[in-house]
Order: structure tokens, then sequence, then C-alpha cells
């Protein structure tokens, strides 16, 4: 996976910046810290977080569902059950964070400065 340059802070930089960093995150930012030239963690801001382990979830849910059906014949009704659960689910995620104070922009919000 590539990652464009603005993706990538030093270690060091994210350190002496933790703050600059934490409010980057907070406003929609993703990104990846290097040590040594190397990739060695993402920032996310947990929210996002969130909402990348609730697709994992799903998406692991949805491949059992298709090991088990060999055939393929429930293939067309897992995969809708599949969209109306994450549809359901980012409904009531973008509800309950668009209650929280501060909180992270959403997916297509505009980032305030």
């Amino acid at each position: 996976m590539n990652f464009s340059t603005d993706e990538l802070i030093p270690f060091s930089d994210a350190r002496s910046g933790l703050s600059r960093v934490i409010e980057d995150v907070m406003g929609g930012r993703e990104l990846v810290v290097t040590k040594h030239g190397k990739m060695t963690v993402a920032l996310v801001a947990a929210s996002q977080f969130y909402q990348y382990r609730e697709m994992e979830r799903e998406l692991n849910e949805f491949l059992a569902a298709l090991e088990h059906d060999k055939s393929g014949g429930d293939t067309k009704l897992a995969l809708a059950a599949l969209k109306k659960r994450v549809a359901a689910k980012r409904e009531d995620f973008e509800s309950f964070m668009s209650k929280v104070p501060h909180g992270p922009p959403l997916q297509g919000d505009e980032i305030q400065k």
C-alpha cells in the first residue's frame, strides 16, 4: 500500500508536535508515523477506527456465509443483508456522532478550523 508524502510523519515530528497531530487526526486526517524511514503505526480518529473494525467484522461474517454456502445460492441474499446492516450501522453511528460535542467530522463533513 502506498501513502502520499502528506500522510507520512516522522516519529520525531509527531512526538514534538503531538497536540497538533492529534488535532489534525481529529479533523479527519489519517497519518502514518515513520521511524528510521519505515512505517510503524497509523493514527486515525477513534470513531474512524471503530468504523473500520465494524466493517471488517461485517466482511468476515459475509465471507464466512459465502464459504458455508459453496453453491452460491444464498450469495445474493447474504450480500443484500450485509448492505442493509452496514447502512443501518452507518446511520446509527452518524446519528450518535452528531450528538457528541467536539467529535471528529463525519465522512463528507467539512472540517471547521
